[in-house]
């Protein structure tokens, strides 16, 4: 391969990989796949691209087209975490029908909706999640309907399918707020294998809710004290506590802090001074040369 055409493969390989990844910074999943196919056609072995390609792709429920540019991705590099991962979390999933693509603007919430607001916002995990089936074509950042369900309040995708429901607390009090006139919106803040987290904000307040706040902050309650409790520190008194409580049972132990009573002397040998020893070498000397 000629200087020039390394020079460029590297260039395009530079500015497609910086346009993707923009792109999908934007949640813009189909431009982004259209610009990590291009990379592909002139490098088909980039591994990066693949798995962006895949992401994307995956994002606007095409899930075999993904499934396969992340094979390929495994193919060119067997130890990739990353798309085998994403195989993982895809795996039984049937192509998303077109009207419920989860990458267009239409089923997307402005980056404003997640913004906490006191009193007017709030994130929260969704307990009893929906299937896998349903899960796993919701991204973060994707709308979801609040449902009143007898005590509950279901949070459903575009479809109407579950994807999981409020914490009954949460539920309790929005539910009133919902007869009461209130109107929110609700979105996907997070999903993983962990849980599915979401966001939901308060956008119009009716005249009877007035002054009341939608997501009250919550409140610490003080440290408890220990009431009615004596000890008396004077010589042959008593620890004196309430009746109702009860002292705490410490374990014996083989251990003590306490030192013997007799200690045993330490024998330390008696070093003879340096010069003495000096004087009984020379003289051992003179006695080796008396001797015939």
């Amino acid at each position: 391969m000629e200087i020039h055409q390394l020079e460029h493969r590297v260039k395009l390989r530079r500015d497609k990989s910086s346009q993707a990844i923009d792109l999908a910074t934007q949640r813009r999943w189909d431009e982004a796949a259209v610009v990590n196919q291009e990379l592909l056609d002139v490098i088909p072995d980039d591994v990066e691209a693949l798995n962006r390609l895949g992401k994307a792709l995956s994002e606007t429920g095409r899930y075999a087209a993904a499934r396969k540019a992340l094979q390929s991705a495994l193919e060119f590099s067997p130890s990739n975490a990353i798309a085998r991962k994403n195989l993982e979390r895809m795996a039984g999933l049937n192509d998303a029908p077109t009207n419920s693509k989860s990458g267009d603007a239409a089923g997307r919430l402005t980056p404003q909706v997640f913004i906490e607001e006191s009193g007017k916002s709030t994130t929260t995990s969704l307990v009893g999640l929906g299937a896998a089936s349903v899960l796993g074509q919701v991204a973060s950042g994707d709308t979801v309907q609040l449902v009143v369900d007898g005590a509950t309040v279901e949070v459903q995708n575009r479809d109407g399918h579950r994807v999981g429901r409020l914490e009954p607390k949460l539920a309790a009090r929005l539910i009133k707020l919902l007869a009461g006139g209130n109107k929110y919106v609700s979105a996907i803040a997070s999903i993983s294998t962990k849980g599915v987290s979401v966001a939901v904000r308060e956008t119009y307040q009716s005249s009877k809710m007035n002054g009341l706040v939608s997501f009250p902050a919550p409140t610490r309650r003080p440290p408890s004290y220990i009431a009615d409790m004596h000890v008396d520190l004077e010589e042959g008194g008593e620890f004196d506590v309430s009746a109702d409580w009860t002292p705490p049972i410490l374990e014996e132990s083989d251990t003590t802090d306490e030192l013997p009573d007799e200690v045993a002397p330490v024998k330390v040998k008696q070093q003879r001074p340096i010069r003495a020893l000096a004087d009984e070498e020379t003289e051992d000397e003179e006695d080796e040369e008396i001797e015939v």
